[in-house]
C-alpha cells in the first residue's frame, strides 16, 4: 500500500513539474487568463493576485490602487482574471496594467481539470 501511495505522489509531482515548466517559458506582454486568488499584502498596503499559491511556480501579481475597486468582491476567493501586462513578468513577479474581466472560479489545487492557471490569449508590445 505504501508503495502505491508513493508512486501516486511521485506521478502527481511529475505532473505539476511539467505544468509549471510549460508555464514559465517566455513571458511576453499581452492579454493573459489567470486563475488564482486575491490577497492583502500583509507586509504593506495593497493587494496581490497569487497564482499557484504555495508551489515552486507561484506567481505574485501586484494590483495597482486604481484597480482595487474592481477586485473588491473577489478578495480571498478563487477567481479567473483576464488581464493585460504591459511589462514582462520577471522572477515570478509582475503587475497588471488593466483587468478586462474577473469572475469567481472553482479551486483546483491538484490541476485535475487540466486547465492551465496561466494562459497567453494575445501578445502585445511591451511599454518601456
Amino acid at each position: 500500500m505504501a508503495k502505491i501511495v508513493s508512486t501516486i505522489i511521485l506521478l502527481m509531482g511529475m505532473f505539476h513539474f511539467q505544468a509549471a515548466y510549460g508555464m514559465v517559458g517566455n513571458w511576453e506582454c499581452g492579454l493573459y487568463e489567470l486563475t488564482g486568488s486575491i490577497e492583502k499584502n500583509e507586509a504593506g498596503i495593497g493587494y496581490f493576485y497569487i497564482v499557484n499559491k504555495g508551489t515552486n511556480s507561484q506567481f505574485i501579481i501586484s494590483i495597482s490602487p486604481q484597480l482595487e475597486p474592481r477586485i473588491a468582491p473577489y478578495i480571498n476567493r478563487t477567481s479567473k482574471i483576464r488581464a493585460h501586462f504591459s511589462k514582462k513578468i520577471e522572477g515570478y513577479r509582475g503587475e497588471f496594467a488593466s483587468i478586462e474581466s474577473i469572475d469567481n472560479a472553482v479551486s483546483d489545487p491538484l490541476g485535475l481539470s487540466g486547465q492551465k492557471t496561466l494562459l497567453l490569449i494575445s501578445e502585445e508590445n511591451c511599454s518601456k
